[in-house]
């Protein structure tokens, strides 16, 4: 007897404003293509949900007029992408606490 599986995989959904969420949405969200690669075989190939699918609506709204200047409508898939990518970014005043934990292990 052959057995048929439904295999899916959550989709992450990003609700935070803080580069460290956006860091995690897009560690999560890259998880999720790893999966939704596993899946593709020569007779299948699953649907990726988009970036901009995976954002929650008011945060949507909130990222396009506050942070990108633009209507929801106006804005690309890969805009989204390297407006959540931008948690990746490390700015200086980042490092203190890193310099601060290194200064204390000195000791």
């Amino acid at each position: 007897m052959k057995m048929l599986t439904c295999v899916t995989t959550k989709t992450p959904k990003f609700k935070g404003s803080t580069k460290a969420e956006r860091r995690q949405f897009m560690r999560e969200y890259n998880q999720y293509l790893e999966q939704v690669a596993a899946l593709h075989t020569t007779t299948t190939k699953p649907l990726v949900m988009l970036v901009s699918v995976c954002i929650d609506h008011y945060t949507e709204k909130r990222v396009a007029v506050w942070e990108l200047d633009k209507m929801v409508e106006e804005i690309t898939e890969a805009d989204w992408i390297a407006s959540m990518s931008l948690g990746f970014d490390v700015l200086p005043s980042d490092l203190d606490a890193i310099k601060f934990a290194a200064r204390e292990v000195r000791k």
